[in-house]
């Protein structure tokens, strides 16, 4: 079952430069889809295969392609999401998972009608849902790109340092949220300065939700993020493009010199990334972590490249002209 939500509002969140009417217009664009018992919802535009599906990192939503989406549109089917508990989704009583992300995302797909082969975009932590998600359903993909991705072994290689580091930071957001659920105050979750306007306009309302605070938090520690996996078992046989950045601040209250080696650790891991196809593509830029944001035209140029040449993208990583 679907429904479908105020579409007026599609053109104001897809223009960045929105109409003076679209300050009044409250709720969600896309439609909301049944799959099972729980909504989620789905934005899509345009025309073409393959589909081109995007997630999104670390407790956020489909806003996050805000920049790349309407471009790639023009060219294809774009579809973006919001994932249980987040922006616009309902919540998902059950424990939260990657495997249980990946399986939603499939009915998603199959009970909203999109139609496969699906081209893949994850940022950060959806880099590892679409990586779960081809080696589980590899007749539906037709390829990868990853935006800045996390990697399986990221916590297992981080040093003592940077993993108490990251320990006291989930205990201090697992204190803050017991003292939010005891208020019922939740703040405003925090946007990408470029977020367009009306877009936030839409979300802001909905930010300080338990749920979405919830989800947020358990995505800090999925139980299954981690594998145990051999080199071969994670080789993937479709075409990738790994988007690497290289501009990470320290984050406050971490070691400068823990964290510049576990940066160098990290640029390793997202060339393993590019290794395990033997079709793949590795673009390093001078971004920071949200390169969709800061630089929306290589994410663009990248997602269109491979949905073009897919089928006979080389192993030399260029596509055949």
């Amino acid at each position: 079952m679907m429904t479908r939500v105020l579409p007026l509002v599609l053109l104001c969140v897809l223009t960045v430069s929105s109409p003076a009417w679209c300050e009044t217009v409250a709720g969600p664009p896309g439609r909301m889809v049944d799959v099972g018992g729980r909504r989620l919802h789905l934005l899509c535009v345009g025309a073409g295969s393959p589909t081109v599906v995007f997630e999104s990192g670390l407790g956020e939503g489909s806003y996050a392609w805000a920049l790349v989406q309407p471009a790639v549109g023009r060219q294809y089917r774009a579809c973006s999401y919001d994932r249980s508990g987040i922006a616009f989704s309902d919540p998902d009583p059950a424990p939260r998972s990657v495997a249980g992300l990946v399986s939603d995302l499939h009915e998603l797909l199959g009970r909203s009608g999109e139609r496969g082969p699906y081209l893949l975009v994850g940022h950060s932590l959806g880099g590892l849902f679409v990586r779960r998600y081809a080696m589980r359903y590899p007749d539906e993909v037709a390829g990868l790109v990853l935006v800045d991705s996390s990697h399986e072994d990221g916590r297992r290689t981080a040093s003592r340092e940077i993993a108490d580091a990251q320990a006291k930071a989930l205990a201090a957001r697992g204190e803050q949220m017991k003292r939010w659920r005891v208020s019922g105050q939740f703040e405003e979750m925090g946007f990408h300065d470029k977020v367009p306007k009306s877009m936030l306009r839409v979300l802001k309302p909905r930010s300080g939700s338990e749920n979405w605070w919830d989800a947020r938090f358990r995505e800090n520690s999925l139980p299954d993020a981690q594998d145990d996996l051999t080199p071969e078992q994670r080789r993937l046989q479709v075409p990738v493009v790994v988007i690497t950045a290289t501009e990470w601040p320290t984050p406050r209250n971490y070691p400068p010199i823990a964290w510049k080696q576990h940066i160098e650790t990290r640029m390793r891991l997202q060339e393993e990334l590019a290794s395990r196809s033997p079709r793949s593509k590795h673009i390093v830029v001078r971004t920071e972590h949200h390169v969709q944001f800061e630089n929306p035209d290589i994410v663009i140029k990248s997602i269109v490249e491979l949905a073009r040449h897919w089928r006979t993208w080389p192993s030399t990583g260029s596509p055949s002209q």
